[in-house]
């Protein structure tokens, strides 16, 4: 039935006139763009036929509609629903301009109608001013995310251009599971520190999928090259972190300094010589299990061995004393354990420390020797345990 044979009131033009643009259906509205029929269907059918093939609006936007094969739905069809919808686009973007994307949600929010239902992965790089306020954005749908070859130097020329201090990655995963990988953790890492040569701070980077998101910023993420430890960690670590431009940050002993530190900075991972590795964006303690399945992940995903992980550092040898007392700030004002001790630390020669500190849980007094070889430290340790004899005290 052509729309002339239908009754007015049931026209889509004729609709829109009595009930307004509001009360229109998605296919009446379709219909009206669409503009006429065919001799065999009229443009309600077509509208209705067209909605019922793709599956909703949303959908149909993001085809391509030349590949639409419908009796009746021609060129001058496809592209009058084509511009209707470049409008729509546009109109949107207009008001992007007045958004602030401080927030995930909002990122999410903006982002999400650009994304919704895509097959194949798509990058968008946004650019903020110093307010969070939209600037510019620009979308890839040739390349991958995870592909540094093609996406760093796209993300540096899109940050050169439009010169903003703050940057938002967004990217799809199509398997609608928008969990970062391994790889996605190290083309966020390398890009945030080439954006740190530009003077640009990688604000987020969100993974999105077509019901919910990842924020690599409100699980403390971004974080990387720092890590938390405290006063014994092994030297060997250390001089791994200075060698691969890792911050190490150290505390007093105890995974509660080390929490607290995390908490305060915003910070997302740290450990202490007893085990405790906190992964703060998990849980606010050390947890054997999960660090476990953590371990797993990295071995699953890199295809190495934890043999091989385990060797990219350098353990120094140590040695450890402890010292049973009464009082230990009487151990600690002893001039002649303080003279021993700084002449032990002037006779070091390389890469040695000695540390003294009084136990927080029982009545001793710790003292860790570490360094190169490990000769020298036991020879260091039997001076002071020689001196500690002498004054009466215990070695436990």
């Amino acid at each position: 039935m052509s729309i002339k044979n239908m009754s007015i009131d049931s026209r889509p033009r004729e609709r829109l006139e009595l009930v307004g643009l509001s009360n229109l259906s998605n296919a009446e509205l379709l219909a009206i763009i669409i503009g006429s029929g065919s001799k065999e269907k009229s443009a309600i059918a077509i509208a209705n036929e067209l909605l019922e093939k793709v599956g909703s609006i949303r959908k149909l936007s993001r085809l391509n509609l030349n590949n639409i094969k419908i009796k009746g739905f021609g060129r001058v069809k496809k592209i009058n629903v084509s511009v209707a919808f470049e409008l729509g686009r546009r109109a949107v973007n207009e008001l992007e301009r007045k958004i602030n994307l401080k927030e995930s949600h909002a990122i999410y929010r903006f982002c999400f109608p650009k994304y919704y239902g895509l097959q194949k992965e798509k990058i968008s790089l946004i650019i903020l001013d110093k307010n969070l306020n939209f600037i510019y954005e620009e979308s890839e749908n040739s390349g991958t995310f995870n592909d540094i070859s093609f996406s760093m130097p796209w993300v540096l020329r899109v940050c050169s251009i439009n010169q903003g201090p703050n940057a938002i990655l967004i990217h799809n995963h199509p398997s609608n599971i928008p969990k970062p990988s391994a790889q996605d953790d190290v083309a966020t890492y390398t890009i945030k520190e080439c954006l740190k040569l530009l003077g640009v701070c990688l604000y987020d980077h969100i993974i999105i999928s077509d019901n919910s998101y990842y924020s690599y910023r409100d699980k403390n993420r971004l974080n990387k090259n720092t890590i938390v430890g405290t006063i014994l960690s092994n030297l060997g670590l250390l001089e791994y972190c200075k060698n691969n431009d890792i911050e190490f940050i150290t505390t007093n002993v105890g995974d509660k300094y080390v929490l607290e530190y995390l908490r305060d900075n915003n910070l997302s991972l740290g450990g202490e010589e007893a085990g405790h590795i906190i992964l703060k964006e998990y849980c606010n303690t050390g947890d054997g299990p999960l660090t476990s399945l953590i371990m797993l992940s990295i071995l699953a995903s890199t295809n190495t061995t934890f043999s091989n992980l385990t060797n990219i550092m350098h353990k120094y040898p140590e040695v450890h004393i402890n010292i049973k007392v009464n009082n230990k700030n009487d151990f600690a004002t002893s001039n002649m354990i303080e003279d021993s001790i700084k002449e032990i630390k002037n006779n070091f020669n390389g890469n040695y420390r000695l540390v003294v500190r009084p136990s927080g849980t029982e009545p001793l007094v710790r003292i860790v020797l570490e360094g190169e070889e490990l000769k020298v430290l036991e020879e260091s340790s039997n001076k002071i345990k020689s001196i500690i004899k002498n004054l009466n005290m215990e070695v436990v």
